[in-house]
């Protein structure tokens, strides 16, 4: 098995079970205010209606760069780790680079998001922990994606 859910994940919960938390995750985070459905392709949208995050990816991976991609998260895989924002929920983001490269990312600390939203947290078959970033409603994005979305929005 690939990915081992952390305690207290509720990893083998019949689909309605699963939806119905990740609601309750998103509704807790104070991230969503509903989730339409475009075939094949979801759309998770904020309290004001903004796309955040499209993906064609299954839970676990997020779309970056055109191809899913596991979110490793585990805060043993970056570095130069500053604080950019704090959610509703209190899940942190955070400014980081992983330690395998130079590109500046804006994302969640799993560790962090495991003692509050332990559904969206997996450990991945390398050890490492890795977020469901479609589980939170967030997705994972470059810092300048980022600073370009806090603009638009400021606009």
């Amino acid at each position: 098995m690939p990915h081992e859910p952390l305690p207290g994940a509720n990893a083998g919960a019949a689909p309605r079970a699963r939806e119905a938390s990740r609601r309750a995750a998103l509704a807790k985070l104070g991230l969503a205010a509903g989730v339409a459905y475009l075939a094949p392709v979801v759309v998770h949208l904020d309290r004001a209606s903004e796309a955040i995050a499209a993906s064609h990816c299954p839970p676990g991976y997020t779309l970056y760069g055109g191809r899913c991609k596991k979110s490793y998260s585990d805060t043993r895989l970056k570095r130069d780790i500053e604080p950019v924002a704090r959610l509703a929920s209190g899940i942190g983001l955070y400014r980081y680079r992983y330690r395998w490269s130079e590109t500046l990312y804006v994302g969640v600390i799993a560790q962090e998001v495991a003692a509050l939203v332990p559904d969206a947290v997996t450990r991945g078959a390398s050890g490492f922990l890795e977020v469901d970033y479609w589980r939170l409603g967030l997705a994972l994005e470059t810092w300048d994606e980022w600073r370009a979305r806090a603009k638009r929005r400021a606009a």
